[in-house]
């Protein structure tokens, strides 16, 4: 059975035997906020489509949000997924002083430079306008993504696809 291993944001994949108690098909993921989970493959797929389904929301809300081809949120959302993966948790780590100062509300632009950085990353998904312009466009972008994807692995837990360790 595959076990999904996640350290510093990289996924390596490891060779275990099955074991009588464990349950097939679920992955153990640490999150980019440290908590440990139990995932299967389904609700992976279900928040990828969650996430590319918020991307495209929030480019039809703001008018700053542009993905030029619809496909190319679901790129744009895998692209999300590492990032959140490999850059979030350095970024947090690096700006936990300013986090605690703002009550977390700091964590919003770190969601936001994370949407920013994806926006680099993939072709045809970009924010409109100079630095500061183009962040505030992530930023309530990261809002949407973010309520989308909080109201899912809610209902993903209550499913038991996603437990918590």
């Amino acid at each position: 059975m595959f076990y999904f291993v996640r350290a510093f944001g990289a996924a390596y994949a490891v060779f275990q035997q099955p074991h009588c108690c464990q349950i097939p098909g679920r992955s153990k993921v640490l999150t980019s906020s440290g908590a440990r989970e139990k995932r299967t493959f389904a609700a992976s797929v279900v928040i990828w489509l969650v996430n590319a389904a918020s991307l495209l929301l929030a480019s039809a809300l703001f008018s700053g949000v542009v993905i030029e081809r619809v496909h190319m949120a679901f790129v744009a959302a895998l692209v999300l997924s590492i990032v959140t993966l490999v850059v979030e948790p350095v970024l947090y780590l690096l700006t936990l002083p300013i986090t605690v100062a703002t009550f977390g509300l700091f964590t919003l632009a770190i969601n936001g430079l994370a949407l920013m950085i994806t926006a680099r990353l993939v072709p045809w998904f970009s924010f409109s306008g100079g630095f500061w312009e183009r962040l505030g466009w992530a930023v309530a972008a990261s809002l949407v993504v973010s309520f989308f994807r909080m109201i899912v692995h809610s209902l993903l837990s209550q499913m038991r696809l996603i437990e918590k360790q």
